[in-house]
């Protein structure tokens, strides 16, 4: 990428998109606590019922844990609506530039410029990019913002280019 180029893109975040980023980001804490309570439920359940056999038990911990693990995810749904309700800056359309300094963030009369070594960690789902800036907080960038698919694919390479390759997780 040359060192003038930089790619233009805006647009304003909708809460189907806040909810997506949400279960990407929360989605492995899911699955973890999904295993922790099963596994938790299956020895609690076999101490107090020995007399049942295992695979019955294991059946009834299995249907327990995604109970569980569902009101985990609709508590984090209720979470999720109430940041976005009360989070006017989210709802205001972002103008982003990236170029090689990094991704500037105009939004009203704000400015900011994240420096590419501010980024941690990068991740790109089917919709949406995730640039991690700290370990819960992180830029979400839907693809719609891009103009076309050249941008996207530029931005990639950019991602790519100016982030460590740990740190990077792209289609």
């Amino acid at each position: 990428m040359n060192t003038n180029e930089s790619i233009t893109f805006a647009g304003k975040l909708t809460f189907d998109e806040f909810k997506k980023y949400n279960f990407y980001h929360t989605k492995r804490k899911l699955v973890y606590s999904f295993l922790v309570v099963l596994i938790y439920l299956t020895v609690c359940f076999k101490f107090i019922f020995p007399q049942f056999r295992l695979v019955v038990l294991f059946i009834v911990c299995v249907i327990l844990a995604i109970l569980i693990t569902a009101l985990f995810r609709f508590i984090i749904y209720l979470r999720v609506r109430k940041e976005f309700k009360s989070d006017n800056l989210i709802k205001n359309e972002i103008n982003f530039v990236a170029d090689n300094e990094g991704i500037h963030q105009k939004v009203k009369s704000s400015n900011l410029c994240i420096e590419w070594d501010d980024i941690i960690s990068a991740f790109e789902n089917e919709d949406l990019f995730r640039l991690y800036i700290s370990r819960n907080k992180a830029i979400v960038i839907p693809k719609r913002y891009f103009c076309s698919e050249d941008d996207v694919t530029t931005f990639k390479k950019l991602i790519n280019e100016k982030l460590a390759i740990k740190q990077v997780s792209l289609l």
